[in-house]
């Protein structure tokens, strides 16, 4: 975890530490800079020329101190700088790429507004006339973050840091305004959705997973964008609009007009006039952002289950939020429908409001299941003898319809009694392809335009190789 942030520049006024921001209580470790005064913290943390645009990190006995150094120019004004990031002497290997990765984006903003408006050189005369001012010079006080944009930033994000969830923190920074606050957006549990805003037009974005661990993470989704999915966004569109910076593509303003949970991927790129390889494009940078999750379609025949990570507590706020949102409905209540899974169109007369599922969808409160289907041969069996042996013609066009499969499934495949039928092995065949528990049955039938009867029927024809098993669409076991 980070424990503070600092600015130190290097420049004709020597080495200073311009600004210094502790994060909360420091429990755990003594603060670094009650130990070590500002002019020995920036001795020994100003960048060296050779160190410039590359990795800085440096241990001093409990701290770490990561960063990016960066030098600017521009004809009067020359600096050298470097957002350091104090960090627990044990962090992992990992973690210390990642602030180092942070360090340089927010270095490359700064840099990118000191060439268009002179930024850093203003906020660091500004910060060096208030330390100036002091009668104790201190680098922590609190006036700084009154007087600065710049330090108000890297405050903001080292606060970012302290507020998140152990298990896993989802950081995103996008610098695109002149104000400094931050605003926080939780997610899922776990998870943070960050905006800080410096100088109105220099854009960062970063997001960073501290815990590999995390049962499920949203970026997995990107994997799972296709034609066949439909995007449900966790804020309106005129929010998400809004977030964006002002480069992105104008073909994004006609997706989010048109997007809808009811509507796959296809349909949005017929009625937005977008081509379907950029709305897949679109739509992954949306769920790679935390601005959407990619969901199957909504309809009567999803079926669906409370989550393992549903929050069942009566009085929780979002229990409250559920409330408000829906005249004082019991999110509990409404929960307890999806106690064992369940069709949508099965509990209809109970939920007949479809932006109450939506909801669910959006908080992580109802996850869907899918069926998919598994070739598991069955090796110890003894080979059947058939009488009917195929004849040498067609034993070989057999071999060839299954040349995809390892040859331990062919030989069990054409030991069923389905396969001598020829139009079921040939249709077996072809869908091969999906039984390995990659695709679930809604998204075979889209993609081969096939009805659910006859999927079922030809896996239930050869049941003696296939397995199917319903899972939740995100956690999909490999066999």
């Amino acid at each position: 975890m980070s424990v503070a942030v600092g600015l130190v520049t290097s420049g004709s006024r020597g080495n200073r530490l311009v600004f210094y921001h502790r994060g909360g209580t420091v429990t755990t470790h003594e603060d670094v800079a009650s130990v070590l005064p500002p002019t020995t913290l920036a001795e020994i943390l100003a960048p060296s020329s050779l160190m410039v645009d590359r990795k800085f990190e440096l241990s001093v006995d409990q701290w770490r101190f990561v960063g990016h150094p960066f030098s600017v120019y521009n004809g009067t004004f020359s600096i050298t700088f470097n957002v350091v990031f104090v960090l627990e002497s044990h962090c992992s290997e990992k973690l210390i790429e990642a602030y180092d990765h942070l360090s340089h984006l927010i270095g490359s903003a700064i840099v990118h507004e000191e060439k268009k408006c002179d930024f850093l050189c203003q906020e660091v005369n500004l910060l060096m006339q208030l330390l100036e001012e002091a009668d104790i010079p201190d680098p922590s006080a609190s006036h700084l973050l009154d007087r600065s944009s710049l330090a108000k930033s890297l405050s903001s994000i080292l606060l970012c840091f302290i507020q998140r969830n152990p298990t896993c923190i989802l950081l995103y920074l996008n610098m695109i305004s002149c104000h400094s606050a931050a605003r926080v957006y939780s997610l899922q549990r776990g998870e943070r959705h960050i905006q800080v805003k410096i100088n109105g037009w220099s854009d960062v974005n970063m997001f960073i997973k501290f815990d590999s661990e995390a049962e499920y993470d949203l970026s997995d989704q990107v994997f799972f964008v296709r034609s066949y999915s439909a995007l449900l966004l966790f804020e309106s569109p005129d929010n998400v609009l809004t977030s964006l910076p002002p480069s992105s593509n104008p073909a994004m303003q006609r997706l989010l007009s048109v997007v809808s949970p009811l509507k796959n991927l296809q349909a949005v790129s017929l009625d937005a006039d977008i081509p379907l390889v950029l709305v897949l494009r679109l739509a992954s940078h949306l769920v790679h952002w935390r601005k959407a999750m990619a969901i199957y379609p909504l309809s009567e025949n999803n079926v669906y289950i409370t989550s393992p990570m549903a929050d069942t507590r009566l009085n929780s706020e979002l229990s409250s939020q559920f409330s408000d949102r829906f005249h004082d409905q019991c999110l509990a209540d409404i929960l307890s429908n999806f106690s064992l899974p369940v069709p949508l169109g099965d509990i209809k007369d109970i939920i007949d409001d479809e932006t109450i599922v939506i909801w669910l969808l959006q908080h992580k409160q109802i996850v869907q299941l899918h069926t998919y289907v598994y070739i598991v041969p069955n090796e110890a069996e003894p080979p059947k003898i058939n009488g009917n042996s195929p004849k040498k013609g067609d034993a070989l066009k057999q071999s060839e319809l299954l040349s995809h499969l390892t040859p331990v499934e062919k030989n069990c495949v054409l030991q069923t009694t389905a396969a001598s039928n020829s139009d079921d092995l040939e249709e077996f065949a072809r869908l091969s392809q999906y039984f390995h528990g990659n695709h679930h049955l809604e998204g075979i039938m889209l993609m081969e335009n096939i009805p659910r009867s006859q999927l079922l029927t030809l896996i239930d024809k050869f049941s003696e190789i296939l397995v199917t098993c319903t899972l939740p669409e995100h956690s999909i076991p490999s066999i």
